[in-house]
């Protein structure tokens, strides 16, 4: 089956090709499923786990979102000394952070990990994979079922394959990322904005302390934040309209774009 085609409902050449190629940047997702979203992944990660440790309960850090599923709308050391999974939901992260993702950046090794959006290239697709014998639950090979007809449709799979190619050819691309990020951040801590980022990842809070902990964003004064995103909006910039999500940098973002956006947010307040 060589994938031509807009959706089977079974493996296919482009899948196992997209596959390998998260694997060659994930080495601790030694098996793998696609499905068709964020959410659904982290998800049937999370079905996974249950199916393979026994165990009912998950714990998640307080403030983080994993996507809409109902179970998970409430590190490493931790996990081991109990004997629990640890999952990396790396769906923003994965293949934006770094070419390994956070795993890869803080040398972290998980049992489980979810990705999304980028493995796609912009269509709907996602993954989630882990070890061997924890991946072995899933069916068919075991009795955690887990399936969908438009799971690996062949044009998100030829999608996220040209995209992780592109990111594969183009070594300096983290770095490029890194520099376009670091221009926004220096101009919006010169507007006296309180920032934080993560390689080509940003949020901006709106509150007088450091954030590091869900207590810390709590503070944030949410109405400045949207006279902040209705200033942006006025002036031609598109920013996330909630201050508790993040802007992500693109290597579609030109030297144009981020001066105008930099004076935008310097004759804010």
């Amino acid at each position: 089956m060589t994938g031509c085609g807009l959706t089977f409902g079974a493996c296919h050449a482009g899948e196992i090709e997209l596959c390998e190629s998260i694997r060659r940047h994930f080495p601790s997702m030694e098996l793998m499923r696609l499905v068709n979203s964020g959410t659904e992944a982290v998800m049937s990660a999370v079905r996974a786990a249950r199916g393979f440790t026994h165990r009912d309960k998950i714990v998640k850090f307080e403030g983080c979102y994993h996507g809409h599923a109902d179970g998970l709308l409430f590190l490493r050391e931790i996990t081991t000394r109990y004997g629990a999974l640890l999952l990396f939901d790396e769906v923003i992260t994965g293949f934006r952070l770094s070419l390994s993702g956070a795993q890869g950046k803080y040398h972290i090794t998980p049992d489980l990990t979810a990705l999304g959006k980028i493995v796609g290239g912009g269509m709907p697709l996602a993954a989630y994979g882990g070890r061997k014998e924890i991946m072995e639950v899933v069916a068919p090979l075991g009795s955690v079922y887990q399936a969908g007809t438009l799971s690996g449709n062949p044009v998100a799979v030829a999608a996220g394959n040209a995209t992780l190619q592109k990111l594969e050819t183009q070594p300096d691309a983290y770095s490029l990322l890194n520099v376009k990020a670091a221009k926004l951040e220096a101009a919006m801590r010169s507007a006296g904005l309180n920032i934080n980022r993560e390689g080509s990842l940003l949020t901006v809070f709106f509150t007088d302390r450091p954030v590091r902990t869900y207590a810390d964003v709590r503070t944030c004064d949410t109405g400045e934040y949207a006279r902040y995103y209705g200033w942006l909006l006025d002036h031609g910039i598109y920013a996330a309209p909630s201050q508790f999500e993040a802007m992500f940098v693109s290597l579609a973002h030109t030297d144009a774009d981020l001066e105008q956006t930099c004076r935008v947010i310097a004759d804010f307040r």
